[in-house]
């Protein structure tokens, strides 16, 4: 049984990893590539962006599935994968917190958008600032 509850906790970290990528993939094919900013420093064309978003999606998709399979066969109790079980508790554990005390106290990031925009960001150097970078072109002026 040990063995069994590792490889739960195990896979239930990967799936979660997978689900924490696939889910901004996700929100930007729902919302549409439009929805990113013009002043983003790493642009690709729109055919290639939608074909990278959805690879990555479809990977994330078949990843999570194979992780929810079990190791072994034939399944039986002591080895069946209990990664889903595992992923539901800190879901519904996760989604309790939230609405018993994360709705009312937590803020979130602070951020200048005007500074963000800039390319300026606390503690860094400005990589692309407002005068050297063309947002309509969306490139670097020389």
């Amino acid at each position: 049984m040990k063995s069994s509850a590792f490889n739960a906790i195990l896979s239930a970290s990967v799936v979660a990893l997978g689900v924490s990528y696939g889910l901004p993939i996700a929100i930007n094919c729902i919302r549409g590539r439009k929805m990113l900013p013009d002043w983003r420093p790493f642009k690709l064309s729109p055919l290639v962006g939608w074909v990278a978003n959805l690879i990555g999606l479809a990977y994330v998709i078949v990843t999570t599935v194979l992780f929810l399979f079990p190791p072994d066969l034939p399944v039986t109790g002591s080895n069946m994968n209990y990664c889903v079980v595992v992923f539901a508790i800190i879901l519904i554990v996760s989604i309790i917190q939230w609405f018993v005390d994360g709705k009312k106290n937590f803020t979130g990031p602070r951020v200048n958008i005007e500074n963000l925009q800039n390319g300026e960001v606390v503690g860094v150097e400005p990589v692309i600032s407002s005068e050297n970078y063309d947002a309509a072109e969306g490139k670097e002026l020389k």
